[in-house]
């Protein structure tokens, strides 16, 4: 720990200063138990479950409010739950990975979601909406924010969305684009929404990783977060730009790493702590050089 608190620039040595892992914090792997079990989905109308699609205004305004508006947790089952998922996604072929594939996974985000002070949990990378399943079951009492690409890109993820605000309303708010611009304009209309639980899973290329976790972090509680990142470390090769990524995070001092460990071939999972401080110095510094281009370009 002390190795990696001196690769850390100054104003992120004096934010860790003040930090200690939230109480509860364990080892999601160590304590590795058995998996959530999800019922098998019986028949499903694809037809009737794409019109029962409802649209909403951009960012879900209505539903993103201050962390302290109350949040009532849904009445509905865990079995109930994930058969109305099952359901709605059977007739279609889930092109990427799950976090119900990974026993160790789900265990890491159930133990993380259950942690005390967790009450607001945001994610990257949506898709079929298990992760946001789970997260949201976890932990009955917290709202989650998912960020994730156009829904045009999978016919599922609008079936799938429509399923989670069906099933959890107010506790499930979706947020739909490109996280490289939807976090930093989220964060501009709801500045008071601080997450508590971060799971990025949706950029793969380094560059863009960095730029998500960047962005998190300013939206990261300052004084107590959670980071889990799936599919970093391992062996396989759609894991090396995220694992890039991630190792140039902790060099630039966005992020504090706890445990990194490959679970298999093709899946590994990272948890850590989110800088606040730094993310929010680096960005007032990308504005400073900013102006000062466009001043030197005036005065010439």
């Amino acid at each position: 720990m002390i190795v990696t608190i001196l690769v850390f620039s100054s104003a992120a040595s004096t934010a860790l200063a003040r930090w200690a892992p939230p109480a509860g914090h364990k080892n999601p792997i160590v304590n590795y138990k058995e998996p959530i079990v999800m019922p098998p989905p019986p028949a499903y109308d694809r037809k009737t479950a794409r019109d029962s699609v409802q649209p909403v205004d951009r960012f879900g305004a209505q539903q993103a409010e201050s962390p302290s508006s109350p949040v009532i947790a849904a009445e509905v089952s865990d079995t109930d739950a994930w058969t109305a998922l099952n359901e709605a996604l059977f007739s279609f072929t889930i092109k990427r990975p799950t976090v119900i594939h990974t026993p160790a996974e789900v265990q890491a985000y159930t133990m993380f979601a259950k942690m005390p002070l967790v009450n607001t949990m945001c994610e990257t990378g949506f898709d079929s909406g298990y992760s946001s399943m789970l997260l949201l079951l976890a932990n009955r009492k917290a709202r989650l924010y998912s960020f994730d690409l156009d829904l045009e890109n999978e016919p599922y993820t609008k079936v799938a969305r429509s399923v989670l605000e069906n099933v959890f309303g107010s506790r499930f708010v979706y947020i739909q684009g490109n996280s490289t611009h939807t976090l930093n304009a989220f964060a501009k209309e709801f500045p008071k929404v601080k997450c508590d639980l971060v799971v990025a899973d949706g950029e793969r290329d380094a560059k863009r990783f960095v730029s998500d976790l960047e962005s998190l972090a300013r939206m990261s509680n300052a004084a107590h977060n959670s980071l889990l990142v799936p599919g970093t470390p391992c062996a396989a090769a759609w894991c090396a730009g995220r694992t890039e990524g991630w190792q140039a995070a902790k060099r630039e001092g966005i992020i504090m790493q706890g445990l990194a460990q490959a679970l298999d071939f093709n899946h590994g999972i990272s948890e850590g702590f989110l800088v606040p401080a730094v993310a929010v110095n680096k960005l007032a510094s990308k504005a400073g050089s900013l102006l000062s281009s466009r001043a030197r370009r005036v005065s010439a």
